[in-house]
């Protein structure tokens, strides 16, 4: 009997990808996958078969269902190669084993950019495949249109005509003051748009700007054209804080920081209106020039966030070196803490002690309203996520935040229902 569950249009269209080597659970799978609707099913019993299958489709699945432990080439394995061809699909893990090796997969996963639906033993529930559909329905539907990944990866020459042909864009992604309900601002996030109309993401060219000496290009480029914007917002009366990422590599670049602060002193944008996000990797390095750079952009005014807060198990002592103002916690906590205890004692230990230290707090990922219920009632500051919007163009922000700020303000009031 077939059970009503809705089917985002381009999890039909794309369809999903069954990778289990036990040929009577492969067939459990895809008869629940039947039941639930879904019109296009792929097979694949081995790590190898899948790969081929992916790269041989006119059009990638939308959805995988993977086994961790496949024969020749493992899950996880599995995951490195297709997420290294550009192609990240959502996921759900399909297992036998351990509670804790399920989740480190997870988080792997999740590093590498994969949408995580959640990790299961099999035989996978009925109940739970359904509500993982409608979860990927309603992500899909917030995220809306966006071009079916590509496997073809981002060479140095494509990065250097995008730059020189300025294919470079920042999208922004609105970040919310959760006591408020208030547009608190926006991260800058690059997108590249290929001459097929295409969207190309950072995970496929930052480390190959990084690698080839071209990352410092890129943040000025980046830069120019989130100041150009913020002028523009403020000559139309409105001016919004902006966040953008910073490469810790260029922390060792005195003369890149010194354009920075140049290059804003003379674009009409106060230094206050950005905050620069650098990833938690700085803190390990004991590194005097690194320590410097961050010190002379928070005497220029800049606010300094610490990204992906979490996963880079740095210490109290590596803390209290860097004059940071904002702690922006990793989006797996986000994913994770409402249904593993211990993960969410470490988000609430994470709160207090940056209440403790005077420290406004960003959690990224937001995407349900169990997580922005228990964010709210951990007293975290400013929210990001596909819960309330994704990333839009300058030209687009004025109008997300016109036909947006009732609804955001909104979901705010009901996280704090809830929270109660």
């Amino acid at each position: 009997m077939r059970v009503e569950v809705a089917i985002h249009p381009m999890v039909q269209r794309q369809g999903v990808l069954v990778v289990e080597d036990s040929t009577l659970q492969r067939t459990h799978i895809v008869e629940q996958l039947t039941l639930l609707g879904v019109e296009r099913i792929h097979e694949a019993g081995d790590g190898f078969a899948a790969l081929n299958l992916v790269r041989n489709l006119m059009v990638p699945p939308a959805l995988i269902v993977l086994d961790i432990a496949l024969p020749g080439i493992d899950g996880p394995e599995v995951l490195e190669q297709l997420a290294e061809d550009g192609y990240r699909p959502a996921l759900v893990i399909a297992s036998n084993s351990d509670n804790a090796l399920i989740a480190s997969v997870e988080d792997q996963a999740r590093r590498l950019g994969f949408h995580v639906l959640g990790g299961v033993h099999k035989p996978i529930p009925l109940d739970e495949l359904a509500s993982m559909f409608t979860a990927l329905a309603e992500h899909l539907a917030l995220r809306g249109p966006r071009p079916v990944p590509g496997r073809a990866t981002m060479t140095a020459d494509g990065l250097r005509e995008a730059l020189d042909r300025q294919m470079l864009q920042p999208h922004y992604q609105p970040k919310v003051e959760l006591r408020t309900g208030r547009i608190a601002g926006f991260e800058a996030l690059a997108r590249i748009h290929d001459a097929a109309g295409g969207v190309i993401l950072p995970s496929s060219f930052i480390a190959l700007a990084e690698e080839r000496g071209q990352v410092g290009e890129l943040t000025l480029y980046m830069l120019g054209a989130v100041l150009a914007d913020m002028v523009t917002w403020k000559s139309r009366g409105a001016e919004a804080s902006v966040s953008l990422n910073l490469s810790p590599v260029l922390l060792l670049d005195h003369w890149l920081i010194s354009e920075i602060i140049a290059r804003v002193g003379t674009s009409g944008v106060s230094p206050r209106k950005l905050t620069f996000e650098i990833t938690e990797v700085v803190l390990a390095a004991d590194v005097p020039m690194v320590l410097e750079s961050i010190g002379r952009l928070r005497q220029a005014g800049f606010a300094i966030s610490i990204d992906d807060y979490g996963t880079g198990f740095s210490s109290m002592q590596q803390l209290s070196r860097i004059p940071f103002t904002e702690l922006k916690i990793d989006r797996v906590f986000v994913t994770e803490a409402p249904g593993k205890p211990h993960m969410a004692e470490i988000l609430r230990s994470t709160f207090e002690m940056a209440r403790s230290l005077g420290l406004s707090t960003v959690a990224e990922g937001v995407e349900t309203a169990a997580e922005l219920a228990m964010l709210k009632a951990m007293g975290c500051n400013i929210v990001q996520g596909y819960h309330f919007g994704g990333p839009v163009s300058a030209v687009e922000v004025f109008d997300w935040v016109r036909d947006n700020g009732d609804r955001v303000a909104a979901l705010c009031e009901q996280g704090e229902a809830e929270s109660r």
